[in-house]
């Protein structure tokens, strides 16, 4: 499989265009994931007078998928910022709730 290079008539096309494709990564590793369990989350945390940005970058609450068949589940919950995790009282099954890390994200 052979590429075809992408050429530049000046270094200014060149930094646009690079300036360009971050910004849309940027963009897209921003955009809200919508998932069930994002959005059980986020219902969540509205009922707190709260709101997170999903990013993967640094979040104060993550969400994971091991490809095992039980879906979903939050890996990390900044308690410090967010407060108490979830139960299964306040609707999240035990799956989701599998591999919460409670404490400070770092």
């Amino acid at each position: 499989m052979s590429e075809t290079p992408i050429t530049f008539k000046n270094k200014a096309e060149a930094l646009a265009f690079f300036r360009e494709a971050v910004a849309e990564e940027r963009k897209a590793a921003s955009a809200h994931p919508d998932t069930p369990l994002h959005n059980l989350v986020d219902s969540f945390l509205a009922g707190r007078g709260k709101e997170v940005e999903h990013s993967p970058f640094h979040a104060p609450v993550a969400i994971g998928d091991e490809d095992d068949g039980r879906g979903q589940f939050i890996t990390k919950w900044d308690v410090e910022a967010l407060g108490p995790a979830p139960t299964e009282a306040d609707g999240f099954t035990a799956d989701q709730l599998r591999a919460i890390q409670s404490g400070p994200v770092g």
